[in-house]
């Protein structure tokens, strides 16, 4: 999407920011209230898993929270296109950043660490 949005004049790339924003915003609200009025019902009915008889509803009221703290971000992420004008969205470029940082510092994601013994290059049997 940045490929066609570069062509476009900044202040045609701020309008479709700011629809796009409030597009998504709506988006994850009303998946965060929808969410919150299935954990309500799941409450009441006292539903619970089936094998480990675990309750359902505080799991689903994170989610909802989680969704809803993502909306308060959209909804900061729109008004910040209302304060910068004419300048380039070096907020989201910093965040794409910290993310990648994020994923290429987890261990799940990084390589193997160095081998502790000087005389061997690999994970191999010591020369």
């Amino acid at each position: 999407m940045d490929i066609l949005s570069e062509t476009f004049p900044a202040k045609v790339k701020r309008v479709l920011d700011r629809v796009s924003y409030a597009l998504i915003l709506v988006f994850f609200s009303v998946v965060s209230w929808q969410t919150f009025v299935y954990g309500k019902r799941l409450l009441r009915t006292g539903e619970l898993s089936e094998t480990l008889k675990i309750a359902y509803y505080p799991f689903v009221f994170l989610v909802s929270f989680g969704f809803a703290v993502l909306a308060l971000t959209i909804l900061l992420d729109l008004v910040e296109t209302f304060w910068t004008r004419g300048k380039g969205n070096e907020r989201a470029d910093r965040r794409v950043y910290g993310i990648v940082v994020m994923f290429s510092s987890c261990s799940c994601c990084a390589s193997p660490p160095p081998s502790p013994w000087p005389w061997s290059g690999s994970w191999g049997s010591p020369r």
